[in-house]
């Protein structure tokens, strides 16, 4: 984590506003010939913030530092997933719970100063938490291709149907909703809204 200039700090913490900090570096750069002073004690001086106020934004800045540095070493201490034997190359997983944690980790990703140095892993994490969502809807697409197969074999239908967009259209949780509702109206629709083929000529 780069070390954050002390204005900035104060201005982020709400002691100072982005003027007062740039009064106070004209202040700083008025007299070359004298000794440097920093930017922290010309705010004092102007009676902007107080010594007590610029530790406190001084340690809060060490605090994020330790703890992006500890977020790091411990990403770095991560084992790969193991790999999946070649037979248990699928997972159930259940839909709400799937759906409660991309929204834990998107929750977790718009909080940079918790994350810190783990950011990049919070946004792969979130990928393949939204890359296992796309993969169940698609089985889920599935499901209902083999459904109306079985069913059109059964009323002696021709029926074609395909599913496009599911993923934008749907969530996990909402799929696992609509799969009684939607397998009632397929099959509804099959047995009783098409016509065969001898109705039709």
């Amino acid at each position: 984590m780069i070390r954050q200039p002390i204005g900035e700090l104060l201005v982020e913490a709400g002691l100072v506003d982005a003027g007062t900090v740039e009064a106070a570096l004209q202040l700083q750069k008025a007299n070359p010939e004298a000794a440097p002073r920093r930017l922290g004690e010309v705010l004092v001086d102007m009676g902007s913030v107080t010594r007590d106020q610029i530790q406190e934004a001084l340690q809060a800045q060490q605090r994020k530092r330790e703890m992006a540095a500890r977020a790091a070493a411990a990403a770095e201490r991560l084992a790969p997933a193991p790999s999946l034997e070649s037979g248990d190359r699928e997972v159930g997983v259940d839909g709400q719970t799937l759906a409660r944690m991309i929204g834990l980790i998107d929750r977790l990703a718009a909080r940079p100063e918790v994350i810190g140095a783990a950011a990049p892993l919070v946004v792969e994490l979130r990928q393949l938490a939204q890359s296992c969502r796309r993969d169940c809807l698609r089985a889920f697409a599935g499901r209902l291709q083999r459904l109306v197969h079985d069913l059109s074999v059964e009323f002696g239908r021709k029926v074609r149907f395909s599913v496009e967009g599911i993923e934008e259209l749907l969530d996990q949780e909402d799929a696992v909703l609509l799969a009684g509702p939607l397998r009632h109206l397929l099959q509804n629709a099959i047995k009783h809204g098409l016509e065969t083929v001898a109705d039709r000529e």
